[in-house]
Formats: structure tokens, C-alpha cells, sequence
């Protein structure tokens, strides 16, 4: 009996042992199977981080970033040789680019004046209500081809030239305030309508503010500029300022008071090509009054001939130079 007893032990032991030793190879199975194969938890179809295709961030090299770089062609200025001329510092009130008041108004003299009558264009392009509307004479040159084309373009409207150069004194209190005080500078005119078939807002009447530039004039009181120009917008009054300037204002939309501001807010002449003439440029620059003396220094082309010039005042602290120059030389 206790034979069998001890062999029931053995066997139980034996059975044991088997069973331990299975378990831990099972145990070492799995082991070098996670070192082989991965950690547990992840799937057969999760990358492994040192597998994954690397993204690729495009760098912009500072060298590959395009510069701003100064032109480096000789300017139209420095192949000017320039002498100094002595200007009077009551000119500044003078000029295609005075800006006119009450207070400053030049008073032109008669014989720097020149009546339409005597001059207009071929056909009657245009309609004075007078024959005494004078203005000065590159202004009634230009006035006169811009009327023509106008006509041309836009026939019957009943358009005509109502007043030229006005003295200030002689303008009334409501002339005043509308800012046709401009008429006393003798570069401007002001416009009126015989028929009420159009106004100034009629469709056919944007020829006068549209193509005015291509002639060197300018409305002097456009809309949404009553902020700089102190005038509320007039469709009737406008000016001769030259072409040099009506190119660079109508590109920019602005009034001649901003006009003036742009040239003095650099001390570098403005240089451009000309699209309204053939092989044309201008130089144009802001030279500032002298303060305390009667005089200015104002540099201009020692050739006139070869480089013609005009200065003017701007209607209050300094003058304003144009230079043109021929480029099919």
C-alpha cells in the first residue's frame, strides 16, 4: 500500500516538472519573440519610426530671394552739366503749378495775355461767350487743341469757354468760395453749357475729365479730393499745368496740391519717358525757397537750348523744375 502511494507521488512530481518546463519555454518563446518582432501592442500594420519616409520641408536660401537693386544706368541728370540761376523769391506765387489764393494771386500782365478770338481753332471747333476770354498763351495753344479733339469726338454739346484770366479783386464772393480764384493764375478757363440737352454729368461730357491729361490740363477740382484741395469738386474749371505733369497725375489720380507733395517729398529729380510725344523724357525736381533772403539758387541746364526748362512756383515755399529732353539725340 505505501509502495503505491509513493509511486502515485512520483508521477504527480514528474507530471509537474513536465508542465513547469513546458511553461518556461513557452515563456522564452514569447520573449524572443517580442525582441525579434516588436513590442507588444503593436500591429502588423504599424510602421516601424526608423521605416517611415521622412517629409521633405523646402527651404528657401537667402541667396535665392530677389533683391531690390539701384539702376544702374546713367540718369538723364548727370549728363546735364547745370549752372545756378538767381530767382526772385516773389515768383513763387508764379507759375503752370502755383497753387492760386486770394491772398497770393499773381496779377499777369497784359501783354503775357492772349484773347481765343483771335485764335481759335478752324471750323469754330468751340463757342466763347465772349471776345474778351484771355488766358496765357501755351495755355490758349493747348486749350484750343483739346477743344477741337473734344468736337471732334463728341460733337453739338453746346460747350463753350464762359471765362479766361480773372483778376482776384475783380472775382466775387462766390467765385471765391468755389475756388475759381484759379482763373486769376491765367492758366485756366471755365466751362459752361448753352443747350440743356447735357450737363456736366452727362456721359458725353467725360471727354473733358478723361482725355484732358493727353493736353496738358487738368480739372483743377476733381471729385473726393475736397480734403486736399479745400474746393468742393467742379466739373467746370480747369487748368493748363503741362504735359510733363498730367502723365504722372492722372496715373496716380491726384490733385495738383498732392502733385506738389510728391515732388517735395524727395530731394532726387523724377525722371520718365514721356507716352503722350515721341522720344520725349522730363526731368523734374523741387528745389525750396531760400528762408530770409529775397532769392534763390535754382540749378537749372546750362544749355537751354539743348535742354529747354521752365520753372514755377508752387504757391508758397518753393520751385518746381521741368526739364525736357529729347531723346533721339
Amino acid at each position: 500500500m505505501n509502495n503505491k502511494g509513493s509511486d502515485s507521488y512520483k508521477n504527480i512530481y514528474m507530471t509537474t516538472g513536465f508542465i513547469c518546463a513546458f511553461i518556461g519555454i513557452l515563456l522564452v518563446v514569447i520573449v524572443i519573440s517580442l525582441v525579434v518582432f516588436g513590442s507588444f501592442g503593436k500591429g502588423s500594420d504599424v510602421l516601424d519610426e526608423s521605416s517611415a519616409p521622412e517629409i521633405s520641408v523646402p527651404v528657401v536660401e537667402e541667396s535665392s530671394v530677389p533683391e531690390i537693386s539701384e539702376v544702374e544706368e546713367e540718369t538723364l541728370a548727370s549728363q546735364i552739366v547745370f549752372e545756378q540761376l538767381v530767382v526772385n523769391n516773389l515768383s513763387v506765387y508764379e507759375g503752370k503749378l502755383a497753387v492760386i489764393s486770394a491772398e497770393n494771386a499773381p496779377a499777369v500782365p497784359s501783354d503775357e495775355l492772349y484773347a481765343f478770338y483771335k485764335f481759335g481753332s478752324e471750323g469754330s471747333a468751340y463757342s466763347l461767350s465772349g471776345v474778351r476770354i484771355k488766358v496765357r498763351e501755351d495755355a490758349r495753344t493747348q486749350f484750343d487743341a483739346f477743344l477741337a479733339a473734344f468736337s471732334e469726338a463728341v460733337p453739338n454739346t453746346g460747350l463753350i469757354i464762359d471765362k479766361g484770366y480773372e483778376k482776384a479783386e475783380d472775382l466775387s464772393t462766390s467765385d471765391l468760395s468755389g475756388g475759381y480764384v484759379d482763373l486769376a493764375s491765367g492758366y485756366s478757363v471755365k466751362f459752361s453749357l448753352l443747350s440743356s440737352n447735357y450737363n456736366f454729368s452727362s456721359t458725353e461730357l467725360a471727354y473733358l475729365y478723361e482725355q484732358a491729361y493727353k493736353f496738358g490740363i487738368i480739372r483743377r477740382y476733381s471729385d473726393n479730393k475736397e480734403t486736399v484741395t479745400g474746393f468742393e469738386s467742379n466739373p467746370r474749371l480747369y487748368r493748363y499745368i503741362g504735359i510733363a505733369h498730367t502723365q504722372y497725375m492722372s496715373t496716380y489720380n491726384l490733385s495738383l496740391e498732392e502733385y506738389i507733395d510728391v515732388l517735395k517729398s524727395s530731394t532726387e529729380p523724377r525722371e520718365y519717358v514721356s507716352s503722350l510725344e515721341d522720344n520725349t523724357a522730363y526731368i523734374v525736381y523741387y528745389v525750396p525757397m531760400s528762408e530770409g533772403d529775397d532769392t534763390t539758387l535754382v540749378n537749372v541746364p546750362a544749355d537751354a537750348a539743348r535742354y529747354p526748362y521752365d520753372i514755377s512756383g508752387d504757391g508758397s515755399n518753393g520751385f518746381i523744375v521741368t526739364v525736357k529732353v529729347s531723346l533721339s539725340e
